[in-house]
């Protein structure tokens, strides 16, 4: 019988016996390959008369997008029945965050990198993936693209019951056409839109979403400081959110008498050093700290006094450029553990 009729061959030492369905699986694999190359050299051959048309090269997160891998939410097992889950998504040198318990979602900016060409479909992919249809509250945080890139997109797609937006009294008019675009949209959709106020309070499922702080006034371009800071509580974790906070903002925060420990902590503006100082940091003193920032970003986040103070903190530090998408959510035991699509 075909499927028992045996070759020998002999190797260095010992002898080794060839079935035939072993040489049909190895003409199967050599074929695999030979297409493999054949693709990677049309690739290659693609690559290079896009740029002789003037087409942009493909970033990573282009291709992990093309791909599917960073749109889908990594979570299996315990992750996808936990009740209370925080996802940093991976979005490139931007921000976005998305907050579920029982069902309910908050959303804490929704940026895009501006070099990825499907920006808005990754994020958008992302929370379909994890089951958003609703959107209870959206917080911008401030108005800067990396944070507010894919809102219209959110808007269009989703059912945003409530906005919480910084205060625009504290700094001069922002004229960027992204943002110009967002409060039309909310204005038309006829979207409730609350400028944040410390204390105030919004239910996220059995979770609460408190606003701390919503920055310093301004009278320059320093937007990042009028970012608002939030904390989100529910059994068995708590996260709390600085947007881009710099060095000033920090300073107001910590003068506050406000509780600033947390469980979980978005390292403020990508994990820049001025953001998340040692000071700072003991404040809060994370089990978990995230940073979201893109891979090899021309602004070294997150940046090496910044790291070196989540190690002197004990905080476990994950960045989505390394780890991708990352899920931080209570086991069925009580305790705080990830998931993540692991890029790198």
């Amino acid at each position: 019988m075909a499927w028992t009729r045996r070759k020998k061959y002999k190797y260095k030492g010992y002898t080794k016996i060839e079935t035939d369905a072993q040489k049909k699986i190895k003409r199967i694999l050599e074929k695999a390959a030979v297409a493999l190359i054949s693709l990677l050299i049309l690739f290659a051959a693609f690559i290079s008369a896009g740029e002789n048309l003037g087409w942009s090269t493909p970033t990573w997160n282009d291709i992990y997008c093309a791909v599917g891998i960073s749109e889908r939410p990594p979570i299996s097992g315990d992750a996808k029945n936990a009740a209370t889950k925080i996802h940093f998504i991976d979005v490139g040198q931007a921000d976005s965050t998305l907050i579920e318990q029982n069902g309910h979602f908050a959303l804490i900016d929704a940026g895009i990198d501006d070099s990825a060409s499907n920006g808005e479909g990754a994020l958008t992919s992302y929370l379909d993936a994890a089951g958003v249809k609703t959107i209870d509250v959206l917080v911008i945080t401030h108005p800067h693209f990396d944070h507010i890139g894919a809102v219209p997109a959110v808007l269009e797609k989703y059912d945003v019951k409530q906005i919480v937006i910084a205060d625009a009294s504290k700094a001069p008019p922002y004229k960027g056409s992204t943002f110009s675009r967002v409060l039309s949209m909310i204005i038309s959709l006829k979207i409730p839109c609350d400028t944040a106020e410390a204390g105030s309070e919004y239910a996220v499922g059995d979770g609460v979403l408190k606003v701390l702080f919503a920055g310093v006034k301004i009278t320059d371009d320093s937007y990042n400081e009028i970012s608002v800071v939030t904390k989100f509580t529910a059994s068995g974790i708590s996260y709390l959110s600085c947007g881009d906070a710099e060095a000033d903002e920090i300073k107001a925060l910590m003068a506050e008498k406000i509780d600033l420990k947390a469980k979980v902590y978005k390292a403020a503006h990508h994990g820049s050093s001025a953001s998340n100082t040692y000071d700072f940091l003991k404040k809060i003193k994370p089990q978990y700290a995230i940073v979201s920032c893109g891979l090899n970003n021309a602004f070294g986040h997150p940046q090496p006094r910044a790291v070196q103070a989540f190690e002197d903190i004990n905080a476990k530090m994950l960045r989505t450029d390394k780890q991708g998408s990352i899920v931080v959510y209570v086991d069925e035991n009580g305790r705080l553990a990830t998931a993540e699509t692991r890029k790198i």
